[in-house]
């Protein structure tokens, strides 16, 4: 598996959580979702900002992925296909917290159709987007393991070693 491959599987599964947190904020803050669904509310900040944190460990990532040379346990290829295991779960998990969350903020009685529209399409974005960013994490764990699997060392091998064409 090429360099490029994982980046761009890097890349797509951070800026599908980046949407993620920002919709789940709408989500949550939307109309009078405040007053009068505080549990859309809730499930919008903490699914906010378990993306925030998400994506804040991405970049971590990111920052170690070009180290050949180093020795950091960040450069390993465990530390990145554990941390894109843990992070498929979790957006799994926010994603179906928010879209449990759909139908609640679609049948509540609103003053005129725009608003509507906006609590239900909010919500449901939101949960999209974390369902979206599961199946892009799982796929970048699947890229770093097959990636790791020629090498004697398996998941222990520097994660820049891995995609290099050697001889």
């Amino acid at each position: 598996m090429s360099l490029r491959l994982r980046w761009g599987f890097y890349g797509a599964t951070l800026g599908l959580i980046v949407l993620q947190s920002i919709s789940a904020l709408m989500a949550g803050t939307s109309g009078d979702n405040i007053s009068s669904n505080k549990t859309l509310f809730r499930c919008g900040m903490v699914s906010s900002g378990i993306s925030v944190l998400t994506w804040s460990w991405i970049f971590v990532l990111l920052s170690y992925h070009k180290r050949p040379e180093s020795g950091h346990f960040l450069t390993r290829a465990y530390v990145h296909f554990s941390s894109f295991c843990f992070i498929a779960l979790s957006q799994l998990v926010l994603g179906i917290l928010l879209l449990s969350q759909v139908h609640q903020a679609c049948h509540r009685s609103f003053a005129n159709s725009v608003t509507k529209g906006y609590a239900c399409a909010t919500p449901a974005l939101a949960g999209s987007l974390g369902l979206a960013s599961c199946i892009f994490a799982l796929a970048t764990a699947l890229i770093i393991k097959r990636a790791a699997a020629p090498f004697s060392d398996g998941l222990k091998s520097n994660i820049a070693h891995l995609g290099v064409r050697r001889g």
